[in-house]
């Protein structure tokens, strides 16, 4: 959430660092809202069949990122944990009981896409999103979020292109391929 804070100053308000299960800052589409959502949902459990994270078709601001990633509550004291299980200056016998518990307990994170950006609300309408395109943009969209939520190296401009760029590229493939299916029902 730093580095989201520090991507989209505008969003400085979001203070809070623990914000899984957070409806101040993802707030959770339902109801007859969520219906159009559901067959990105699907076609995620068919792309990633033991899928590494939970779902969530959520609003947040701003609405031009599409997915992010969140950790559940509490992740802080399982990377104090995993930085104890590879510390040599902890004794073997309490390393591999750590090593054990962290490799029995995956953390499954939460992608949240976000309801009111355009890539979203576009892949909701396509007829098929299990054909190549579909896959392709449902992949990259959990990439990107995997990508902006793992990388502490790139900082505010350098991330916010990297993250704009990917988005156009979405967008781009998904109107070509419109643009296709439009030329093959002509």
């Amino acid at each position: 959430l730093e580095r989201y804070v520090e991507t989209w100053p505008g969003s400085a308000q979001l203070v809070r660092f623990d914000v899984a299960g957070n409806d101040t800052v993802f707030v959770p589409v339902g109801g007859l809202d969520r219906i159009p959502f559901l067959k990105i949902e699907e076609a995620y459990r068919a792309l990633f069949p033991d899928l590494p994270f939970d779902l969530q078709i959520s609003k947040f601001k701003p609405s031009e990122i599409p997915a992010l990633l969140t950790e559940p509550g509490g992740s802080e004291h399982r990377k104090k944990i995993d930085d104890m299980a590879s510390d040599p200056r902890v004794p073997d016998p309490y390393r591999d009981v750590l090593k054990r518990f962290t490799n029995s307990t995956p953390v499954k994170m939460t992608l949240h896409l976000n309801a009111d950006n355009s890539t979203i609300t576009r892949l909701s309408a396509r007829a098929d999103l299990n054909d190549p395109v579909g896959r392709s943009a449902l992949s990259s969209l959990y990439f990107n979020a995997m990508l902006f939520h793992t990388t502490g190296a790139l900082r505010g401009e350098t991330m916010q292109r990297i993250f704009g760029e990917q988005n156009r590229a979405i967008e781009i493939m998904l109107a070509k391929a419109d643009e296709n299916s439009d030329l093959r029902a002509a």
